[in-house]
């Protein structure tokens, strides 16, 4: 954990300062040690450079704990791979999306739900005068400083989106691919990301599950889980859901991904290269297995009707253009960049962005988790 860091976290539970006991440090990083909040005396530990700042713990956690673990322990899909997908092609489809200039040096990006860590990592590399923060409900975290190192930009730390441990208005982009939607609260779960915006500037990047009314192509995906495992996969044991996805994959998904590429070949209309064409049949098979676990085991699985998503942005005067909506879940806001305002001005009542009508794009996303390579 760099000094930096300390002064943009808090204590989870009542959001006073903390204080550092450190037990091990590299120059001015601390690798393990303590935290100590100056209020209510809680003290959270440091672990692998990351603070572990969770004051209670939370039933999604579970699911999600078994699924990095194992894939740390490379019984899933390989660190090439983020679901299926080369992390650097996430990551562009991302950015892109960005106004020109954005971000500036000294911008400070936030990727809530980072899993494994590879869209933020690979962002602090892209933006060396740039801080990426990044956290996750899971004790992953702490075994990522060693999986990238030499990114003195790049902060991890464990924390929960609904309990989150930073300040507010800390971030200029805030990134959260595929999380809300596994809350209990999704419309809650995107004001804590809000929170986290500066009120002058900033971008957030939320991708989530659609209705399928919003996102047919989501319809197979939701079928796995209601229908295939019967809605039975968050209530077994890890263990046996990490094989009955395995066995799936091998009798199911891969012979039918097979198919439907061979069919459209036969028809005369070809499905576009995706994440898979580039893997060996193995590690077609741990990636598939590893996207299907994260289907059929979290706690919640929201499918959230786009005009109401569209308006929880609306709602935080965050801008959505014609090209800010790609029709599979992608969703990017802007605040328009202005002067912080003066105390005064702080006082008066905001008046209501003009909203922008919205047109959904056409553009295919390959980029992005798409539900219907499997």
């Amino acid at each position: 954990m760099t000094p930096w860091l300390l002064d943009f976290i808090r204590c989870p539970a009542c959001r006073h300062r903390l204080a550092t006991a450190p037990r091990t440090t590299e120059g001015h990083d601390v690798v393990t040690g303590t935290l100590h909040c100056e209020n209510c005396g809680r003290t959270y530990p440091i672990e692998g450079g990351a603070p572990r700042l969770v004051a209670t713990e939370n039933p999604v956690q579970k699911s999600f704990a078994f699924q990095w673990s194992r894939q740390l322990s490379g019984d899933f899909e390989s660190s090439g791979n983020c679901f299926g997908l080369d992390p650097s092609r996430v990551v562009n489809a991302l950015t892109r999306r960005l106004p020109t200039g954005a971000p500036k040096p000294g911008s400070i990006f936030v990727d809530a739900g980072c899993g494994l860590g590879e869209k933020a990592a690979l962002l602090a590399e892209r933006h060396p005068d740039c801080h990426v923060v990044a956290f996750d409900l899971t004790e992953s975290v702490c075994a990522l400083r060693e999986r990238y190192p030499n990114r003195p930009n790049l902060h991890f730390v464990q924390a929960d989106l609904n309990h989150n441990p930073f300040v507010d208005a800390l971030a200029d982009v805030v990134i959260s691919i595929g999380v809300i939607h596994h809350t209990a609260d999704p419309r809650r779960s995107f004001g804590d990301l809000t929170r986290l915006l500066k009120p002058e500037r900033g971008h957030l990047l939320l991708w989530v599950y659609l209705d399928p009314a919003d996102d047919p192509n989501r319809r197979r995906y939701y079928w796995r889980r209601d229908v295939a495992f019967l809605g039975l996969g968050r209530h077994l044991p890890l263990p046996l859901s990490y094989g009955l996805c395995y066995a799936y994959t091998w009798l199911f998904a891969l012979p039918g991904y097979a198919l439907r590429r061979a069919l459209s070949l036969r028809n005369g209309r070809p499905l576009p290269a995706d994440g898979y064409a580039r893997m060996t049949l193995r590690d077609k098979a741990r990636s598939m297995a590893f996207v299907l676990f994260d289907d059929v085991t979290p706690r919640h699985q929201h499918r959230l009707p786009q005009h109401e998503v569209m308006s929880w942005f609306h709602e935080a005067d965050l801008t959505l253009g014609e090209d800010d909506i790609d029709g599979s879940g992608l969703f990017v806001g802007h605040r328009p960049e202005r002067p912080v305002p003066a105390p005064y001005a702080a006082t008066q009542p905001a008046m209501p962005a003009t909203p922008i009508v919205v047109r959904r794009s056409q553009r295919a996303q390959s980029e992005l988790p798409n539900s219907a390579m499997l």
